[in-house]
């Protein structure tokens, strides 16, 4: 079956709602995308619905995966996602893994964020020094439950300053 016969069908299987929320998420992508070339971080986070993080105080260890595709909600965390709300979070990962932007850990939690406003996520941003190499990530916690799928815990957060820059 060609790939527009499979996009079809998938379209089918999700229903008018369900489609609905597809294309609202792509377009959000595409948002997100241009909002990242010309708008100052403070400015597209707000736009999004999520919360500019001011440092380490809220962003303890993992305590779960919410933003994970394979798991929506996994057992163990304390976010009570409901089903529209799953399908959102794996409908994000979905489009930013198969779209033409990259899928970096920012485009993710602004995306993933912009779903579970319901839960006030707060994005924080981080740097880690290993090998001589600094590299930084971008997670999110919602209701005290930090959303990071691949680890915080080895990123020290850093505060944006109201200009968009990072100081640690």
């Amino acid at each position: 079956m060609s790939a527009s016969g499979r996009l079809v069908r998938g379209l089918r299987r999700r229903g008018l709602r369900g489609t609905v929320q597809l294309v609202r998420l792509a377009l959000w992508s595409v948002l997100i995308e241009v909002g990242l070339r010309v708008a100052p971080l403070p400015r597209l986070v707000r736009f999004v619905g999520v919360t500019l993080g001011d440092g380490p105080a809220a962003d303890g260890p993992a305590q779960g995966g919410a933003s994970l595709p394979e798991e929506a909600s996994p057992p163990g965390t304390t976010l009570p996602l409901t089903a529209v709300e799953r399908q959102g979070v794996l409908d994000a990962h979905r489009i930013l893994r198969r779209g033409p932007f990259a899928d970096t850990c920012l485009r993710r939690a602004l995306l993933v964020g912009h779903v579970l406003r319901p839960y006030a996520p707060v994005l924080h941003i981080g740097v880690a020094k290993s090998d001589g190499r600094v590299t930084a990530h971008a997670w999110l916690v919602a209701d005290g439950v930090n959303l990071d799928p691949t680890g915080s815990a080895r990123f020290t957060a850093v505060v944006p300053t109201m200009k968009g820059t990072l100081t640690g």
